[in-house]
């Protein structure tokens, strides 16, 4: 998966986030991918939500389907 349009959009260090995505213990997933966020001083929650719940999101929310961001 390519993170670069949100590094960039973040200002991240890219080669810090990788490094810590990648060596996290349950790479790949969502969870570390918050975890590495978290680590790097961007506050963020992780839900996985049934489609039922949906309209109980903020107006903004970054989802990742598919290994795709929407």
């Amino acid at each position: 998966m390519n993170f670069d349009k949100l590094i960039d959009h973040f200002k991240l260090h890219k080669q810090e986030f990788y490094f810590q995505f990648n060596s996290h213990p349950n790479y790949p997933s969502a969870l570390a991918f918050s975890d590495t966020l978290n680590f790097l001083g961007l506050k963020n929650d992780a839900y996985e939500l049934d489609k039922e719940y949906w309209d109980e999101l903020p107006d903004e929310f970054m989802a990742l389907v598919n290994n795709s961001f929407l």
